[in-house]
């Protein structure tokens, strides 16, 4: 399978950071909702950063390397907390509309078998089952569920030759419309 696009926004780095952390965390056998990940990595963030503060204010000189990690934890710690406030304030819609375009023309006949999916940071499918894409215009219309912290990370399209995962940025979930070219096997 192979990865049609990359994360395109700064904002998506911490997002896509967590979903790392959580997927290190399910390979040793611990499966946690993806809030009370952010909120037990904030709550560390918070504590490291408190301790550098005060190693700073008790030296005289301040040593460069304590003050870019001091620096660093901060953004880490207003990543997480933008990331909550971005899904308050602004939620994702529960549906994503989308064109399936084909690189080569000539081979129409995969829109026949293809079906999409969208799937979670874990490949758990989120939506309620797989669409079939329009065989004439290559439309499809997916529902999906969501939560805090979970939304659709991944677009699979399934052909019988072949499989193809788009990869979703939080931007491309919020406009509700998407094209993807297909290159797998067309």
């Amino acid at each position: 399978m192979a990865a049609a696009n990359k994360t395109t926004s700064l904002f998506d780095l911490i997002p896509d950071t967590l979903d790392k952390v959580l997927g290190i965390l399910q390979g040793v056998g611990i499966n946690l909702p993806p809030f009370l990940v952010q909120f037990f990595l904030l709550a560390l963030v918070v504590v490291a950063f408190s301790w550098m503060i005060v190693q700073i204010r008790r030296r005289r000189k301040k040593p460069l390397l304590l003050v870019l990690g001091t620096a660093g934890l901060a953004l880490v710690a207003l990543g997480i907390i933008y990331n909550w406030i971005e899904q308050i304030v602004f939620p994702l819609p529960k549906e994503l509309t989308g064109t399936v375009e084909l690189r080569d023309p000539g081979k129409r006949y995969l829109l026949v078998d293809m079906r999409v999916v969208l799937l979670d940071y874990q490949n758990e499918r989120l939506s309620p089952g797989v669409e079939m894409v329009d065989t004439t215009n290559g439309r499809f219309t997916l529902q999906y569920k969501g939560g805090f912290g979970i939304w659709p990370r991944i677009l699979r399209i399934v052909t019988p030759e072949c499989v193809q995962d788009y990869h979703l940025s939080r931007g491309e979930l919020r406009a509700g419309v998407l094209t993807i070219t297909f290159s797998c096997g067309g």
